[in-house]
C-alpha cells in the first residue's frame, strides 16, 4: 500500500481504561486529527454502533460532516459474540479464513451468516436514512471512525467499500487498537489473526476449538498462529 502514513501516541501504548468514555476518546481523536493537519475538507464516516459516539463527539469540534458505514461483523453461527470476518453496506465481505478453516465453518454456515447480516444492513440503512439517498463520496477525502481496532476486519471492508465508491483520500481514525493492527489493514483476504495479549484474551482464544463442536461436529486443529 502506497502513501500511507501512520501515527500513534506511544505514551498511551500498553495502558487499559485511558479514557472516561467514547466521548472523551472521540475529543481526543479530533484533537490528534487536528494537530497532524489530517482533518481539513473531509468528511466523517463513522462506522456503527461503537463509533458513531466516537465521530459525534469528534465531529462536533472538527466541524466536519457526519455519515454513516453501515459494516457488520460476520458472526460465528454458535457464538454471535466472536466473529470471522465482516460485511459492508456496499455488499463487500471479506473472510478470516484462517479462523473458518480452524472452527470448520461450512460453505453453507458462511453464505447464511452473511446473507442475514447483509439484511441486518438494509435495516438499518432503511432506519437510518429512510428515504434520503446514499451520501456522494466520489472524489472525497474522508475520515473513518470506529471506537477501536480488534482483528480489523470491519475496517478492512469498510476501506474496500470506500475504494469502490471513489473516494480521493482516507483517514483511518480508532482511539485504541490492537498492536498488530498498528499499521492500515493491507486489501487481502488471508490477513494474520491477532496474537493474544492478555489473559483473558489467552483462555478466550483457547476455548475457540471447544465453542466451535456443536452437535458433536469435530473441529479440525487450529494453525500454529492461534
Amino acid at each position: 500500500m502506497s502513501n500511507v502514513e501512520v501515527a500513534d501516541d506511544a505514551t498511551l501504548k500498553g495502558r487499559t481504561l485511558v479514557f472516561r468514555d467514547r466521548t472523551q476518546a472521540g475529543e481526543a481523536l479530533a484533537e490528534a486529527l487536528i494537530r497532524l493537519g489530517w482533518h481539513q475538507q473531509k468528511v466523517v464516516l463513522a462506522i456503527p454502533a461503537g463509533g458513531v459516539e466516537v465521530a459525534v463527539a469528534a465531529t462536533e469540534k472538527l466541524d466536519l460532516p457526519l455519515e454513516l458505514a453501515v459494516t457488520r461483523k460476520l458472526h460465528i453461527p454458535w457464538n454471535r459474540e466472536a466473529g470471522f470476518g465482516a460485511v459492508s453496506w456496499e455488499g463487500d465481505v471479506t473472510l478470516n479464513e484462517p479462523l473458518t478453516r480452524a472452527i470448520g465453518l461450512t460453505h453453507a454456515e458462511i453464505q447464511m451468516v452473511i446473507a442475514e447480516e447483509r439484511a441486518t444492513i438494509e435495516k438499518r440503512l432503511r432506519l437510518y436514512r429512510g428515504d434520503a439517498p446514499p451520501p456522494t463520496l466520489i472524489g472525497k477525502r474522508v475520515v473513518v471512525i470506529d471506537d477501536g481496532l480488534a482483528s480489523g476486519y470491519s475496517m478492512l471492508v469498510t476501506l474496500k467499500a470506500l475504494r469502490r465508491k471513489g473516494v480521493s483520500e482516507t483517514t483511518v481514525a480508532v482511539p485504541t487498537g490492537h498492536t498488530r493492527r498498528r499499521a492500515p489493514p493491507t486489501p487481502r483476504r488471508q490477513d494474520p489473526l491477532p496474537q493474544p495479549t492478555t489473559r483473558r484474551q489467552l483462555r478466550r482464544r483457547r476455548r475457540l476449538p471447544a465453542l466451535a463442536r456443536p452437535h458433536g461436529r469435530r473441529c479440525p486443529p487450529p494453525p500454529q498462529n492461534l
